[in-house]
């Protein structure tokens, strides 16, 4: 059997089973490990509604991505410098099993 993105997908976050959501202070590169947030009232957030999206700009490239919002609990102390975003296997340490950048959709 190949070893496809798709593959790989449904390993790391099969639809149905719950990951853990939360926030990166650097975006991780090969040699730079992923940091992730830390401050009064952060915590990861457990989600388990993935589905499948097929690239919507003609690469044929399979996404998975979040089926509703992700909200975590409200910050008791600011957070800056957040860039990004990671998925872990588990609720506190774990794997980081995907990232990527923050988008700003609204401007």
């Amino acid at each position: 059997m190949a070893l496809t993105a798709e593959t790989l997908l449904n390993t790391a976050i099969p639809n149905g089973t719950t990951r853990y959501v939360g926030l990166l202070t650097n975006l991780p590169t090969t040699g730079t490990p992923a940091v992730e947030a830390t401050g009064s009232g952060y915590a990861r957030v457990a989600h388990s509604a993935w589905i499948d999206s097929v690239g919507g700009d003609g690469d044929g490239i399979t996404y998975r991505k979040n089926n509703g919002t992700i909200e975590l609990a409200a910050l008791t102390s600011n957070l800056d410098g957040i860039v990004g975003w990671g998925v872990w296997s588990a609720i506190s340490g774990g794997t980081l099993l995907a990232s990527g950048p923050i988008v700003d959709f609204d401007g």
